[in-house]
């Protein structure tokens, strides 16, 4: 950037903002409170430690990458400069639809928004979720006191085990989303210290 390589600035941008994800006073903004496992883990002297980021976070990253590499690939001296290739914004897909119920299918969306280009999508099974569903699993488990997520994921391992004539693992698979943390962060919290610090979640 100092030699006049002013396309740069965008990589060094998006690396600046991710180094500083690593503040203690923003990683509890940015990122969940369990860990990809489903489960709370803390320090021993009672903190959580942070789980993976948030998935508006993860769409927020997404966008501004996609953004560098735009910029960069005009800008650069390479008009074929990938910062990330089609196949991981496949694996980021499937991620982010199974383990964060990305029922709208964010990222075709936001790399077309970014670049002006449709991604080439893997098709995708004729029995996904829709953002509709979405808005209707929030609006029932919200009327009956349950977690929308849990619920969700029991329906996504459903669909994923439709139609196999072995649903062999189901009950286990079942019992392991019953038993990650679903109590939210605040009442995580609010549990430690009525325990003082005995009780492990």
């Amino acid at each position: 950037i100092d030699n006049g390589e002013d396309w740069m600035q965008a990589l060094l941008d998006f690396r600046n903002e991710l180094s500083s994800h690593h503040a203690p006073d923003v990683k509890k903004k940015i990122r969940e409170h369990k860990r990809r496992n489903g489960r709370v883990a803390r320090k021993e002297d009672g903190t959580l430690i942070p789980g993976p980021y948030t998935l508006e976070v993860r769409k927020s990253l997404l966008r501004k990458l996609l953004a560098a590499q735009e910029k960069v690939r005009h800008e650069g001296p390479d008009p074929n400069a990938t910062l990330i290739s089609d196949e991981e914004l496949q694996a980021i897909r499937r991620i982010w639809q199974s383990e964060k119920h990305d029922w709208e299918d964010s990222v075709p969306a936001i790399y077309r928004e970014v670049t002006g280009d449709e991604l080439e999508c893997v098709a995708q099974d004729v029995t996904n979720f829709t953002q509709r569903d979405q808005e209707l699993l929030q609006k029932i488990a919200h009327k009956h006191g349950v977690q929308a997520e849990l619920v969700g994921r029991l329906l996504e391992l459903e669909r994923d085990m439709h139609g196999m004539s072995r649903r062999a693992g189901i009950y286990g698979k079942i019992d392991a989303i019953v038993r990650e943390d679903w109590l939210s962060e605040d009442e995580i919290q609010q549990l430690y210290e009525t325990e003082d610090g005995k009780v492990s979640v």
